[in-house]
């Protein structure tokens, strides 16, 4: 989660996002404040789902799943990228709603 635990990020067993929340008073932040927070909560979603990978990964399959942490982690950089690019699209939508009014 966020730091603030305004926005809570949960990844499966296989490592990908399975679901986000955000609380609603974050949406009145702006864009750029939810994407960061968004940020902060995957990144910690991810050390956390790195660190418990590690701790029940055998010696003898280090290299492999170092190999797969770093495609993992490519991966969820780039849903992470297209999320932060999706929500600023979002509140854009929103601002010229409420100055349409």
């Amino acid at each position: 989660m966020s730091d603030d635990k305004s926005v809570q990020v949960t990844i499966g067993a296989n490592g990908l996002v399975e679901r986000v929340e955000i609380d609603p008073r974050t949406l009145r932040q702006g864009s750029e404040a939810l994407a960061e927070l968004t940020r902060d909560a995957m990144r910690h979603a991810q050390e956390d789902y790195f660190r418990r990978l590690a701790q029940t990964t055998a010696p003898e399959h280090a290299e492999k799943a170092r190999a797969a942490k770093e495609q993992l982690q490519r991966r969820l950089d780039e849903i992470d990228a297209r999320y932060s690019e999706r929500m600023q699209e979002l509140h854009a939508l929103l601002d010229r709603l409420s100055r349409d009014r």
